[in-house]
C-alpha cells in the first residue's frame, strides 16, 4: 500500500510541474494544441485571481496558498483507509 503515497505524490508533483511549465511561457502561445495529442487535447491559459467574484484579489499569495493547504487533506484521509484496510472509515 506504501506504493499509493508515492503515486499520489508523483501526480501531484507532475501536476505542479506542468503548471509552473506553462506558466513560463508567453501569452500569445494559448490556446494550442498539445504535442502529440493529434489535436485531441488543447491547452489553455487560466488564472483564478481571487476566487469566485474576484474575492481575494488583492492578496494572490493568499488564493495561491489556501487550495495547497486544503487539497491534501482528502488525499491523506484516503491513504489512511487504505492503509488501515478501510477500518472506520
Amino acid at each position: 500500500m506504501k506504493y499509493l503515497i508515492w503515486l499520489v505524490g508523483g501526480i501531484a508533483a507532475l501536476d505542479q510541474g506542468m503548471k509552473s511549465e506553462i506558466e513560463q511561457e508567453t501569452d500569445g502561445e494559448f490556446p494550442r494544441d498539445l504535442p502529440g495529442a493529434k489535436g485531441q487535447i488543447r491547452i489553455h491559459r487560466n488564472h483564478n485571481y481571487g476566487f469566485p467574484f474576484g474575492f481575494l484579489k488583492e492578496k494572490p499569495q493568499l488564493v495561491t496558498a489556501v487550495p495547497l493547504a486544503v487539497s491534501p487533506q482528502p488525499e491523506v484521509r484516503f491513504l489512511s483507509c487504505l492503509l488501515s484496510d478501510f477500518a472506520g472509515c
